[in-house]
């Protein structure tokens, strides 16, 4: 490695004993759209299924439900399989030059001031163990939507219903 190679920062294991953080899908949508261009939303969702997941699931993303607000941050949504998160690699196997390069966004345990993280999957149980995980590894603001891309379908059918009585 030459001198002006930049390092993989290393991971710390850190106990979880703290409570993981979760949001729903009501809470999840006003968080995004009470953001503007004056002050743009900088938080990142990870979606750890697998990508033949992601397209079989209803057909649908959850960036085909999104505020308007939320798609002005074109980095919002990330997929990072759950493999990548539990085993590390996400983190460590990178230089922070490349984890922006590779995901769009600063590395969490690089930045001075990373962006929150929310993890999401089909039914919150998979983005728990990515918070668990990310958490042990070092990264301070997780949030894990509980509802996932099911809750967020049913949620998102519920308001659209709404909005034509």
């Amino acid at each position: 490695m030459s001198n002006n190679a930049t390092t993989i920062p290393t991971i710390p294991t850190i106990p979880t004993t703290t409570t993981i953080p979760t949001i729903t899908s009501s809470s999840l949508y006003a968080h995004l759209s009470s953001h503007d261009q004056s002050s743009p939303n900088n938080t990142i969702a990870i979606d750890v299924r697998p990508m033949s997941e992601i397209r079989s699931t209803f057909g649908l993303t959850i960036p085909d439900y999104l505020p308007p607000s939320a798609l002005k941050n074109p980095n919002f949504v990330k997929y990072i399989p759950l493999e990548d998160i539990t085993s590390g690699s996400w983190l460590s196997d990178l230089t922070p030059s490349e984890f922006s390069s590779n995901y769009g966004f600063p590395h969490p345990l690089s930045s001075s001031s990373p962006p929150p993280i929310i993890f999401i999957c089909r039914g919150g149980v998979r983005s728990k163990v990515a918070c668990e995980k990310a958490m042990e590894q070092g990264v301070k603001d997780v949030t894990n939507y509980v509802e996932g891309a099911i809750g967020w379908d049913a949620w998102w059918r519920e308001k659209e219903g709404e909005g034509r009585k």
